[in-house]
């Protein structure tokens, strides 16, 4: 994963552009990739409005958007899978829902979505699914 800078570092380091100070010798005394100046004042040029872009605030709550549609995606396909292992109509008692959860699980759905879906306690706490 790479390392994230603060956003106090990335102005200051912007600033020193704006001062006139060449890219070559910010490199060199703090030690950073040249393309990573020149992506944070491209960026910083999109902020203020200088160029066409998505602004860096809109960037981040889009892709928090975009986690949390793969979540709810994610928690969709479990559901459906769930109604097709339940018999339709059927009540079926908890300890009858442990297999459905392990089948889920073996199909790759999250353990805490498939107990949470269900409505039985999260098996990470109590023990192992398929009692």
């Amino acid at each position: 994963m790479p390392f994230a800078y603060s956003a106090q570092y990335r102005a200051m380091v912007i600033t020193q552009i704006h001062d006139g100070k060449p890219v070559t010798v910010i490199t060199a005394e703090l030690g950073l990739n040249p393309a990573t100046i020149y992506r944070w004042h491209e960026q910083n040029r999109v902020d203020h409005g200088f160029e066409a872009g998505t602004p860096i605030n809109q960037s981040s709550e889009l892709r928090e958007a975009l986690r949390r549609i793969g979540q709810l995606e994610t928690e969709l396909a479990a559901t459906k899978r769930a109604n097709v292992l339940f018999d339709e109509g059927q009540v079926v008692r908890p300890k009858y829902r442990y297999p459905i959860i392990a089948a889920l699980r073996t199909e790759g759905y999250s353990l805490k979505a498939s107990c949470r879906l269900l409505g039985v306690a999260d098996q990470t706490t109590i023990g192992s699914c398929g009692r």
